[in-house]
């Protein structure tokens, strides 16, 4: 909640800036970090890498050398401190310990470079980040990925072009991974006069301004506002950062208003896929992801009771470490050696 507090506080400084900057003046939003916190090309401090023309917020956990697990955050454009708590330590170990765990905030996301361009932000460029990721953290070797919500959508994207560099694959309460698949999720059918419909109609008009910091801002703001999501049914989890940029042309220009497919080759995934959904989640719970892992073939489905869509990854995250740990018990990694 650390996160959400310092929006917070932002919003209560810029509300009094506006009233006494005669007097004491007030930062300027156009300097990094002022607004919300700096991306990695802006702050030295913050732990990155480059590749694929792209500057991205990334830490590693774990001894090198042990098997790589790649965690992918949801959205799109939002980051992955909210995943943290899969690696902490639970009962006296964490994944850590005999892995080697890989946290990167995507494209245009979280703390990572910001882009405008739609090109830059295709579906085909996410796939070359994620491909160029693995080659830098596992080389040659197998991958386990574990993707939550758009996180497990992005794994089905990369299992669809390399089914044969996984070693194993998390979905905890993953996106559909086509919009047919799309049109079973409960609730399918969009209200055109809800309120979120008018948020992303402002966010791509204010995207046009190209000012990414005012963007991510707002509409972080505009988050902080919403309650969960219907069918969710989770509590609020910490963010840097969110990528309107991000969620404008990967969420709706390219998921939501086209045509996508990510379930090409998911039949020729080697190892059993472990599905992890909340009792509570009514969209992407249970009875919508018994329609997704008939695609692999074999999977498991586990299901954390009374938690919602969010609470698996972060309030509950103990839960769900005892369920991949044991999962991972039952996985050949030699190819990820």
């Amino acid at each position: 909640m650390a996160g959400r507090m310092r929006v917070l506080c932002r919003v209560l400084t810029l509300g009094l800036c506006v009233s006494v900057a005669a007097s004491v003046g007030c930062l300027d939003a156009s300097e990094p970090g002022n607004l919300v916190p700096a991306t990695v090309v802006e702050d030295p401090s913050l732990p990155r890498a480059r590749w694929n023309g792209a500057s991205f917020h990334i830490e590693e956990l774990g001894p090198e050398g042990a098997p790589v697990l790649i965690f992918l955050h949801g959205g799109p454009g939002d980051d992955y401190q909210y995943l943290l708590p899969l690696a902490d330590r639970h009962d006296g170990v964490s994944l850590a310990d005999e892995h080697r765990l890989v946290f990167w905030d995507q494209r245009s996301a979280g703390l990572s470079e910001r882009f405008s361009a739609p090109e830059a932000l295709s579906l085909e460029n996410h796939l070359r980040d994620l491909e160029q990721l693995v080659e830098r953290v596992a080389g040659e070797r197998q991958v386990v990925l574990v993707g939550h919500s758009w996180g497990g959508q992005y794994a089905a994207l990369y299992m669809s072009a390399h089914p044969e560099r996984v070693a194993g694959v998390v979905l905890l309460e993953p996106g559909e991974f086509s919009t047919e698949l799309g049109k079973l999720v409960p609730g399918f059918a969009p209200d055109l006069t809800a309120e979120w419909v008018n948020d992303w109609a402002w966010a791509r008009q204010l995207l046009a301004t190209d000012d990414h910091a005012r963007a991510d801002f707002a509409l972080t703001v505009g988050l902080l506002a919403e309650n969960s999501q219907p069918g969710r049914n989770d509590r609020p989890v910490p963010s840097w950062r969110t990528g309107v940029a991000s969620k404008v042309h990967v969420y709706l220009a390219q998921l939501s208003e086209r045509s996508f497919d990510f379930t090409a080759n998911l039949d020729r995934v080697q190892p059993e896929v472990l599905f992890i959904v909340g009792g509570a989640t009514e969209d992407l719970g249970a009875a919508f992801q018994e329609k997704q892992r008939v695609l692999f073939r074999r999977s498991r489905l586990e299901v954390i009771p009374d938690a919602g869509h969010n609470d698996i990854v972060y309030w509950r995250a103990a839960e769900s470490v005892a369920l991949i740990r044991d999962y991972l018990r039952t996985l050949d990694l030699e190819g990820a050696r």
